[in-house]
């Protein structure tokens, strides 16, 4: 390369750094030393691999700080869900594990969508997925006496508010849609 050229990214054409992209690199190569060094054997590494969803946690933090746009802010607080559900289900908080917590994940999209909806949803998109949530639990940890034999039928009645309220209009329609269901475009 001629010298006189100067650099191949000037100054002005460098992008600014992409600091969740930095976080998981860096993650990763921590991650991968801590298995190479686990599987010479030179140190344990198994109770240290356990309190790895706290650096999921800690991305997620860094990435909702930094959030510059709703996606971003969204990002962030999937990336904290999925720790905190690996950290509860790893340690056997409040008696969840990986066999009785799953009913988390419709009841925490909810709650994701009710505190930054997405370009296409609404806050009353988040009905759906909490009381979904809330269902799921109530019969894995039998709740109010529920059963998955018998409290099926919640589900056939959750089913028939949310389209009752659609119906009445009383949850509001998503913008950018028509009443087909295909996105309008505008000429």
């Amino acid at each position: 390369m001629d010298s006189s050229q100067g650099p191949i990214l000037s100054e002005s054409s460098r992008r600014p750094p992409n600091y969740s992209r930095l976080a998981w690199g860096l993650v990763l190569v921590i991650l991968g030393c801590l298995l190479l060094v686990g599987r010479f054997q030179l140190m344990e590494v198994d109770n240290w691999l356990r309190w790895t969803p706290l650096v999921v946690v800690g991305i997620g933090l860094f990435s909702l700080a930094q959030a510059g746009s709703p996606g971003q802010v969204r990002s962030g607080l999937w990336m904290i869900g999925i720790g905190v559900w690996l950290l509860v289900s790893l340690f056997h908080f409040y008696g969840l594990s990986f066999n009785n917590s799953w009913p988390f994940w419709p009841l925490y999209a909810g709650l994701v969508t009710l505190l930054a909806p997405g370009r296409k949803e609404t806050r009353w998109d988040a009905v759906w997925p909490i009381a979904i949530g809330l269902w799921l639990f109530a019969n894995v940890f039998g709740w109010l006496g529920l059963r998955w034999s018998t409290s099926w039928p919640v589900l056939v009645i959750l089913s028939g508010i949310l389209l009752v309220m659609r119906g009445l209009g009383l949850r509001p329609h998503r913008s950018g849609r028509s009443g087909s269901g295909r996105e309008e475009v505008s000429s």
